[in-house]
């Protein structure tokens, strides 16, 4: 088991006269060492030596955790090392300028009540502002409505003044309303008729459009090719309505047109 052990001697380097942390540990590693020489004197104090022993072990890899889990932490602590910053409130406030601050149940519960108790306000406060918008909705769709009303019941007695004693006597509301419900039908019925003619006329005017189109496209394709027939020297061919002529007809005329083109016409 002892050959297993190693063991490892570390100096450190102090200034106890430049610096108030290296003095204040100087002085606790003086105050060690007599502890240390009244325990080797005393025999009964076998368990108390063997802690003192090994008290430097703790020491270093503690501070070794501490350096691995962040440099700036040891380093800081280091120098604010003592008799009244060896303090939690001191610690704490490492922590929080080394970015490792400790979690706090307590203030977070606190944390998410006071954030349950906002959303809950502004919940109250939304539905607070949306029963008043639709509140003046409700007005204004109920004064829209009562313009309506009243304009309808307007229009209505002025079509009972305006008609013959006779007739506004046999009217009634329900009449009126039947007779404007017809008037109504045969004027969508007429405007639709009109659509529908207007949308066959338009498809017309774009059909007889793509047939002249179409037209010009033929007689412009004919005429480029009677134009590279008589430039190869070849007679335009006759337009199908026109009659064949005879063979014999046709024969003379290629002899002529090689006649004239041999004196250079064309």
């Amino acid at each position: 088991m002892t050959n297993q052990l190693k063991r490892v001697n570390c100096s450190l380097f102090l200034d106890p006269v430049n610096s108030d942390a290296d003095r204040y540990a100087v002085s606790i590693m003086q105050r060690w060492v007599e502890e240390r020489k009244q325990l080797v004197e005393n025999p009964s104090a076998g368990k108390a030596l063997h802690e003192n022993l090994h008290k430097h072990k703790d020491i270093y890899l503690s501070g070794l955790f501490l350096h691995l889990l962040s440099p700036a932490l040891t380093r800081q602590l280091a120098t604010v090392l003592s008799p009244s910053n060896v303090t939690m409130a001191t610690l704490g406030q490492k922590l929080e300028m080394c970015g490792l601050v400790l979690p706090n149940k307590g203030q977070d519960a606190a944390t998410s009540t006071a954030r349950s108790a906002d959303v809950e306000q502004e919940l109250v406060q939304l539905r607070q502002t949306m029963m008043s918008q639709l509140a003046e909705v409700s007005d204004q769709v109920s004064a829209t409505a009562q313009v309506q009303a009243e304009t309808l019941t307007d229009a209505m007695a002025q079509l009972q003044q305006q008609a013959p004693a006779s007739a506004t006597a046999e009217l009634d509301p329900a009449a009126l309303e039947q007779a404007l419900t017809s008037m109504k039908g045969h004027l969508v019925a007429e405007l639709s008729e009109q659509i529908r003619k207007d949308m066959a006329a338009q498809l017309k005017a774009q059909s007889q459009a793509a047939e002249i189109a179409e037209l010009k496209a033929l007689l412009s394709a004919q005429n480029q090719l009677i134009r590279a027939m008589q430039h190869s020297g070849v007679a335009a061919p006759a337009v199908a309505a026109t009659p064949a002529e005879p063979e014999m007809n046709l024969s003379e005329q290629i002899a002529n047109v090689r006649k004239i083109k041999k004196k250079g016409l064309f």
